[in-house]
């Protein structure tokens, strides 16, 4: 709990601090359209988005991946987002607490542990491609932002904001 003490008063006092033991999340990567990449290529983290309660510099606590592609994160103490990442094309699809994605929704990490989290991966991606005109001539370098029609999507961070650019030749292409 966030507690101010004024510059010039006289301090606070009666502050009863109670700490809790850090939680853990535990869970299986799965993987879709491809035979799975070496494990130790392929990573589980915990990005926090409390800056209260998450670790200083709010960086992002890696898991352990077993042989069998079950992960856990250890000394967890804050609300967060699961991220997954693996060399192309393999991407991050979903994250699954029961049947509810919680891939883009920070999730409470610090009361309790968390098990049955669910990390799919895809190599099953789609691609948005195209070019762009300044009347009828072509543009040949410029900035694509693609986005969710959704504007619930648009919170940071989120896999449904993706940023590209064009090539020499004022083509471009973004895919995931």
């Amino acid at each position: 709990m966030p507690v101010t003490v004024p510059a010039d008063g006289p301090g606070v006092t009666g502050i009863s601090l109670q700490t809790r033991a850090p939680t853990n999340a535990r869970g299986r990567i799965t993987f879709e359209g491809a035979a799975p990449p070496p494990r130790e290529r392929v990573s589980v983290t915990l990005s926090p988005t409390d800056f209260v309660s998450g670790p200083v510099g709010g960086n992002r606590i890696p898991s352990h991946i077993n042989d069998d592609w079950t992960f856990e994160i250890n000394q967890l103490s804050s609300i967060g987002v699961v991220r997954a990442n693996a060399p192309p094309p393999w991407r991050l699809k979903s994250v699954m607490l029961g049947a509810r994605d919680i891939v883009d929704t920070p999730t409470d990490f610090q009361t309790a542990d968390v098990n049955g989290l669910e990390v799919v991966m895809t190599t099953e991606l789609g691609a948005v491609g195209g070019t762009a005109a300044d009347g009828n001539q072509p543009v040949l370098n410029y900035a694509v932002v693609i986005f969710s029609d959704d504007p619930a999507k648009w919170s940071f961070p989120s896999r449904f904001i993706v940023p590209g650019r064009s090539n020499p030749q004022g083509a471009f292409t973004v895919s995931g």
